[in-house]
């Protein structure tokens, strides 16, 4: 009569396990990118169960802000633009949340239009003010771009309209890893667009801009025709970041050579 084997009964034993073990091992090593991906995932997952939910707000009604400035202070000749990751978002006391950064547009004064940003707000500070949250205009004709769709891509789904710098208030500074690795660059490409706004005249600094710091929004529409028809359009959208930090890189490299700065 032949011995029973677990192995024959169907149930895994020992060999069958070490086989098993091994597969794994062998697909492990061969596959690290599927196991980092999966990890990945996992990741994400549980940030995205431990993210509250967003709530609806009533758009007619002010909303209390506290946030950390997330972008450089992009300067225009009537306002200047930034992004606001917000921490607390209030209203009539209520807190909710929302997916996404704020898109601020801080409206200059006539007195002080050439001047550089007022008060010179910087990458990771924190900030508090108090304004009414809006979408992107919507235009239905077709053809149009979604502007709100592609607000929403952008990760900047909602606005904010300052008339005044006096609207915000200063509470300090943000305090992470991802905001000590990239306030000393921020900070430069902050002293370097303020530099070529005083120094440069319009049209020249919107060149530079555009070019440096990838800001197409800066050109005229009759400077992105002439751009066009050179075909060096991607040297002021696509590479434009790419250039800004071989840039920043070069200058540190010659002022250690003791080589001036410009």
């Amino acid at each position: 009569m032949k011995p029973y084997s677990p192995s024959v009964s169907g149930y895994p034993g020992p060999s069958s396990l070490r086989e098993c073990a091994e597969r794994i091992t062998r697909f492990v090593k061969f596959n690290p990118c599927f196991i980092l991906a999966l990890a990945v995932l996992c990741v994400v997952a549980l940030i995205s169960e431990s993210e509250p939910l967003e709530h609806n707000f009533d758009a007619l009604k002010p909303v209390q802000v506290t946030g950390w400035i997330s972008s450089s202070i992009s300067l225009h000749a009537t306002f200047a633009y930034f992004e606001v990751t917000p921490l607390h978002l209030k209203q009539t006391g209520k807190p909710f949340s929302i997916s996404g950064k704020l898109g601020v547009f801080l409206a200059k004064s006539s007195e002080v239009a050439k001047e550089p940003p007022w008060p010179p707000l910087r990458f990771g500070e924190l900030i508090e003010f108090t304004s009414y949250l809006n979408q992107p205009t919507f235009y239905a004709a077709p053809g149009v771009l979604d502007s709100r769709e592609f607000a929403k891509l952008r990760g900047v789904p909602y606005r904010v309209n300052l008339k005044s710098a006096l609207q915000i208030e200063r509470i300090g500074q943000h305090t992470s890893l991802f905001v000590a690795l990239q306030t000393p660059l921020k900070n430069y490409l902050n002293r370097f667009e303020e530099h070529c706004v005083k120094a440069l005249n319009p049209a020249t600094a919107r060149f530079v801009l555009s070019s440096f710091l990838g800001r197409s929004d800066c050109l005229r529409p009759a400077e992105r025709e002439q751009v066009r028809e050179l075909g060096v359009q991607h040297l002021f959208v696509v590479s434009g970041f790419h250039i800004a930090v071989v840039f920043a890189a070069l200058h540190a490299l010659l002022r250690n050579w003791g080589l001036p700065g410009r």
